[in-house]
This record gives C-alpha cells, structure tokens and sequence, in this order.
C-alpha cells in the first residue's frame, strides 16, 4: 500500500511540476501557432467523456464503460488541476462511481500527461467477488486537438489502479475521448 501510494506521489508530482510557458501569447483573431508554443489553457475547463475498456480480475478481464465529468482550471497554459466525477459501469456487475482530483501536464501543442488521486465505490478484484470501495488513482497520456480556439477534443489511455477496503487491487485499462471547453478572460 505504501509503495503503491508513493508511486503515486512521485507521477503526480512529475506531472504537477509546471515548466516555463509563454505568457506573451497575442491572441488576435485566431492565428497559427508558431513551433513550441501551446494553445490558451488558463480559466475555467468544463469536460466531458466516455472511456472503455476492462477491469482487470485473475484468470480474465470484465468489459468496462465509463462517463466522466470535470470541472478544471489552468493554472498556466501547460498545466491544468482540477476535479472529475466519474460513474462506472461492469458488465454482469454493479456500478461504481468515484471522484478523483487531477493534475494534467501539456507538452507541445496537445500531447498531455495526467495523474489523479481519488476513491471509487464497487471496485471488482475477482469477477465472482463481493464488490467494495478503494482508494487510489490512475495516470495515462493523450492527445488534444482543438477543434474550436474554446473547444477541444482529447483521446487518451488511462490505467487506473486502488486499493480496496479488504486489502485487494483492483486494475482496469480504459481508452476514451473527452469534449473540453476553455473559458478564459481575454
């Protein structure tokens, strides 16, 4: 549990650590990015998404859907903290549904690393076992192409790995999308 929370830690840590971002940029119409420089990310961040993929139980994997909702902020044009609900469908299982608070990390124009602390309910460890909460988080990386200058959309791969209430992991390995919207001052 220890070491599981210290990893943790350290890529939250990794990803939280903001470099240096342009804070010069002219936004002016809507002009091209010149290389290196990220798009506007500071403000409020609503998001929505869908992730699937499987939650990993001995001997198989039980198919897994996911809905997600954030509310984040930009602290600077490459790193976004926020908080993201989460509701979480098992297939023959009961649903979960969590809460985690998430630290993102852009590098270039929309290639992201993120990692979240959290807990989740109904968390499967065996595919035949009783389900409980857990506590943990999950890291991944994606890509966010802005479909808009206020709207972008990401795909990304996340693992997600806690530590149930009777001592047991649970792992699953989701993919998704998500519709990000950036309302920021000008």
């Amino acid at each position: 549990m220890r070491r599981l929370l210290s990893l943790w830690m350290f890529a939250l840590a990794f990803v939280a650590l903001p470099s240096v971002a342009k804070a010069d940029l002219k936004l002016a119409g809507r002009p091209r990015l010149a290389r290196g420089e990220t798009h506007a990310r500071q403000g409020i961040s609503p998001r929505m998404g869908v992730r699937s993929g499987m939650a990993i139980v001995p001997n198989g994997f039980v198919p897994t859907i996911a809905v997600d909702w954030g509310f984040f902020g930009g602290i600077t044009d490459r790193f976004t903290l926020g908080v993201q609900a989460s509701l979480i469908g098992y297939l023959g299982l009961k649903a979960g549904g969590g809460a985690d608070i998430v630290a993102e990390r852009f590098f270039g124009r929309g290639f992201y690393l993120h990692a979240a602390l959290g807990a989740q309910g109904n968390l499967p460890a065996r595919a035949a076992d009783v389900q409980r909460a857990g506590v943990g988080g999950f890291g991944g990386l994606g890509y966010e192409f802005r479909i808009f200058e206020r709207m972008a959309l990401a795909l990304g791969v996340d693992y997600d790995a806690r530590v149930r209430t009777d001592g047991l992991y649970s792992q699953m390995v989701l993919m998704g999308v998500n519709f990000r919207g950036y309302i920021h001052k000008k």
